[in-house]
């Protein structure tokens, strides 16, 4: 039901008498209307469009003496002598007569003049009430008995006019200044539209106009649509608990076709990375791996419900976590530059997703000083109720490690202990990558030999240079960095281990070797010089092709020299690991050793031999199996001894008169019953 509106009452009064008689001034009629249930608001009334209102009038005819001046008194009037017509008539409205912006209307005569009338265009309007009096009866005096014929007379008629605003719903818009509807409206799930009806002709509404409703809303939705109280023109949508559109309609009157509005309600559907991470060795579906890199970006990207183009994300559309991507408010990017968790997570009101974003890193130390011992979070397979095994001489320290000095230790002649420790950042990123991801890898540098000082150099069952380091599979590094399984510990929160993964490692040279080609099962003793330099890093299994670093390097080194024609317990000449580079050897290093003679003494004796020689000279050496051979005019000299590598001793062969060369030969390594090099003093010896 309408509600009254505010009713003014105009009076127009159209007549008086003049004040310069001594009559009393006798007032025709006047008029004053309304329109009921409508809004009347600067000298306006507001109704729809289409709807019958009550156009209610209120005309009288005043007779009443207001007056009397002059010289004549009027004190012996009585009412029944006022305004008299002559035959006792009263001067009552006798028609009404409305204009309804230019359809005219004349009532017969009534006591109160009422008019039901309905617009069917908006617009402004004009509607105009016009009364008159007794059918324009003569004029007859006021008062007062004398008869004057010149009392003034009363009007026969008064009009009054009022504008009248037809309205219509002239559109439905969101409630935000400038109160524009310049395209779809979307909006976020679980909230509230407050929405805004716009009035043609623009300006103010019918009281308790206009009214709304929801057309259609999203299956299982349950949206209340309230308008407010004081401004009915704007009306609440609440409760929009479901993604999709809710249609709401406003209109003035019951033939206004009024104007609907879209509300497309919008919710999250899922959080996902697009590129620059993994979950391939990642535990935990809203988790995501990648390695720490600079200048690089993982990509998140958020799906809606419904979906929709980027141009039209509402602002109730956030994000929390990550940096914003120019021109995508769909996409989030998370930097690789620093190792850190950080969740991205996008939100719509009441649904929301997210990811955690985990960058990764490790920060690798070696260590390998004497004084170092292996931590006790380290669980390597290799160890032995956290020591190392007996063949590494036990214990659980770092460091250099020899068979002269510790005769337990017998995998080979010397070593360098060392421990590699990488902490895995950031925090809580042990219970998100597999432990199976987890590795190590050194870059290797340097040459390692077995050589003799009879100037043979060539690796055992190759023949060749190679670049690698000798050391036996199980317990080293080969060539291409991989690391044996049995010493690391891969596990980063084994033990008393925080975050932690081990490498244990024990680069060594050996003494001898076995089954060289050529002298199957033949036991070969030799020398062995080696210089190697590594770089080693911690490595994670993302997924792709291989492996990724996700550490610093870190450089250490191990050089050592086991001299074979040294006596046991002093045949270890260096032995050192440290962590940093040494400088390294190339094939240069291991050129052939060719001995030279610089004298013998006595250098003449009798043709019958015997005489005992000193030869000095350069680079004389001996297998264990074989020494140097000394040769005089081509005969073998008997005796020999190899005093050092500068001194030979020996008695001369039985020779002919004159001057023969002198030649010294050493021994094949590893063939020794074949001659190696040799080094001859022309003329050093004379028969007499």
């Amino acid at each position: 039901m309408r509600a009254r509106g505010l009713i003014l009452v105009w009076v127009l009064v159209l007549a008086v008498c003049s004040g310069d008689k001594a009559y009393a001034n006798c007032d025709g009629p006047t008029v004053s209307w309304l329109i009921e249930d409508a809004r009347y608001y600067y000298s306006k009334y507001y109704i729809c469009v289409g709807e019958s209102y009550k156009y209610d009038a209120d005309a009288t005819y005043d007779g009443d003496c207001d007056e009397c001046d002059g010289p004549d008194d009027c004190d012996n009037c009585t009412g029944s002598d006022i305004c008299d017509d002559g035959v006792g008539l009263w001067h009552g409205i006798q028609k009404y007569m409305w204009n309804f912006n230019g359809v005219g209307f004349t009532d017969s005569w009534t006591s109160h003049g009422v008019r039901w009338y309905t617009f069917g265009t908006a617009g402004q309007k004009t509607v105009r009430l016009t009364a008159r009096d007794n059918d324009e009866a003569p004029d007859t005096p006021c008062c007062c008995g004398d008869g004057d014929p010149d009392c003034e007379s009363d009007d026969d008629e008064a009009s009054l006019g009022h504008t009248v605003v037809v309205v219509e719903v002239s559109e439905v818009v969101e409630n935000v200044s400038p109160y524009d509807n310049n395209g779809p409206l979307y909006k976020c799930v679980g909230g509230s539209e407050v929405l805004r009806a716009r009035p043609f002709p623009s300006g103010s509404w019918p009281t308790d106009e206009p009214t709304w409703s929801i057309v259609s809303q999203p299956a299982g939705a349950s949206a209340t649509l309230t308008p407010s109280g004081e401004y009915p023109y704007i009306a609440t949508l609440s409760d929009m608990s479901k993604a999709g559109t809710y249609k709401v309609k406003a209109k003035c009157g019951s033939i206004d076709p009024g104007d609907e509005i879209d509300i497309n309600v919008i919710e999250v559907n899922s959080v996902t990375v697009e590129s620059g991470a993994t979950q391939t060795n990642v535990i935990g579906a809203k988790n995501w791996a990648a390695v720490k890199k600079a200048e690089e970006y993982v990509m998140v990207k958020a799906t809606l419900n419904p979906a929709i183009s980027a141009s039209d994300v509402p602002s109730c559309f956030t994000w929390t976590g990550g940096q914003t991507v120019a021109g995508e408010p769909l996409k989030r990017k998370v930097s690789k530059a620093t190792s850190a968790e950080t969740t991205v997570r996008a939100t719509a009101g009441t649904s929301s997703d997210y990811v955690d974003v985990w960058i990764i890193w490790a920060n690798t130390v070696v260590t390998a000083g004497s004084n170092d011992t292996i931590d006790s979070g380290n669980d390597a397979v290799l160890l032995v109720d956290g020591n190392w095994p007996d063949v590494l001489g036990g214990g659980k320290k770092l460091g250099p490690i020899d068979h002269n000095g510790t005769p337990g230790f017998t995998y080979k002649y010397a070593g360098g202990k060392i421990q590699a420790k990488a902490t895995l950042t950031p925090e809580g990123v042990e219970d998100v990558i597999q432990d199976s991801a987890w590795g190590w890898r050194r870059d290797i540098e340097g040459q390692g030999r077995y050589w003799d000082n009879a100037g043979n150099y060539l690796l055992p069952n190759e023949g060749t240079w190679n670049s690698g380091f000798l050391m036996a599979t199980g317990f080293e590094s080969t060539a291409d960095g991989s690391i044996p399984s049995n010493n690391v510990d891969l596990t980063p929160d084994s033990g008393s281990s925080t975050r932690e993964i081990y490498n244990l490692d024990c680069p060594a040279v050996p003494l001898t070797v076995l089954g060289l080609p050529g002298a199957p099962g033949m036991t070969v003793f030799y020398t062995t010089d080696g210089y190697i330099n590594f770089s080693q890093y911690a490595i994670i299994d993302l997924g792709a092709a291989e492996p990724e670093k996700c550490s610093n390097s870190v450089d250490w080194s191990y050089k050592a020299w086991v001299d074979v024609d040294k006596s046991p317990g002093n045949r270890v000449d260096k032995n050192e690991v440290k962590v940093s580079h040494t400088t390294t050897q190339d094939s240069s290093h291991y050129n052939r050793r060719t001995p030279t003679i610089t004298s013998i003494t006595p250098d003449n004796g009798p043709t019958a031999g015997g005489t005992t020689v000193t030869i000095t000279g350069t680079n004389f050496t001996q297998t264990v199996s074989a020494g140097p051979t000394v040769k005089i005019g081509g005969n073998a000299a008997t005796n020999v001894v190899l005093v050092s590598t500068t001194t030979i001793t020996c008695n001369t062969p039985a020779g002919t008169l004159g001057a023969k060369d002198v030649e010294v030969i050493m021994p094949d390594y590893f063939s020794p019953a074949t001659a190696g090099s040799s080094a001859t003093l022309t003329d050093g010896f004379t028969y007499n």
